[in-house]
């Protein structure tokens, strides 16, 4: 948490004199090892944490000679809750699941039909040639630290939090909309695929709801991701030729 938060205080810093963005964008989730946990339960088994929503905050480098961008950026995630109602209710009502991340994203954008401009001006600047300087692709890889809760409803069970380290990797393309030299708005769109998620809160709520299993399932779990976003971006300092 201290990598992270010298992260934040360090982008805060240089967000008054340089390039910046921020983003928002919807997740739609598969965690292939986390349904098999609900068997017996009256919930359908593929929808744990199946959408999300996530908010970031970046900042913006690129090569001097080539239009290859790179797009450091924090981020919060939070995935919707998941109910499990169980077949005896009068035992255990409902459980509920909640899961957040803070991530930490490494873009890098490749504008591959203008990949030789070396005007080293701010991405903004598309007076001409329309598509080729505002069209992209990218490779996102990426660092998260989860925090999964289960709270247990009207039963003297106490709650089950747990943190853990995650990756993951998304490739995806975007194309920029120049407002002005001054404001980019950046719809795109990204496949994500994520690996390492912890299945412990999971192997604790099993041994909670059914002591008597022989066997529990503990392995991590992997995600398939599709993301979609958009990207508000500034360049405060472009009028004072400071790039």
């Amino acid at each position: 948490m201290r990598i992270v938060l010298s992260l934040v205080f360090l982008l805060v810093c240089t967000f008054a004199s340089a390039q910046f963005g921020i983003s928002a964008k919807f997740n739609s989730n598969s965690f292939d090892k986390w349904n098999e946990h609900f068997s017996g339960t009256n919930q359908p088994t593929n929808g744990i944490h199946s959408t999300g929503y996530e908010f970031g905050a970046n900042y913006w480098l690129r090569l001097k000679d080539k239009r290859i961008e790179f797009l450091p950026e924090i981020s919060y995630s939070i995935n919707n809750k998941f109910e499990a109602n169980f077949v005896d209710p009068l035992f255990f009502p409902n459980t509920e699941f909640s899961m957040s991340s803070i991530h930490l994203n490494f873009p890098t954008h490749l504008y591959f039909l203008d990949i030789n401009n070396d005007c080293n001006c701010p991405t903004f600047s598309k007076q001409s040639d329309f598509l080729s300087k505002g069209l992209y692709v990218f490779l996102s890889p990426g660092i998260s630290y989860n925090t999964n809760k289960v709270t247990f409803s009207a039963t003297e069970n106490n709650d089950i939090n747990e943190s853990s380290i995650s990756y993951r990797v998304g490739a995806g393309l975007g194309y920029d909309v120049g407002l002005s030299d001054l404001l980019t708005i950046t719809p795109f769109f990204s496949y994500n695929y994520g690996f390492g998620y912890s299945s412990e809160h999971l192997v604790a709520f099993t041994q909670i709801t059914c002591p008597e299993c022989s066997v529990v399932p503990s392995a991590k779990s992997s995600l398939t991701q599709l993301q979609f976003g958009v990207r508000v971006s500034f360049r405060p300092d472009y009028q004072s030729n400071n790039f």
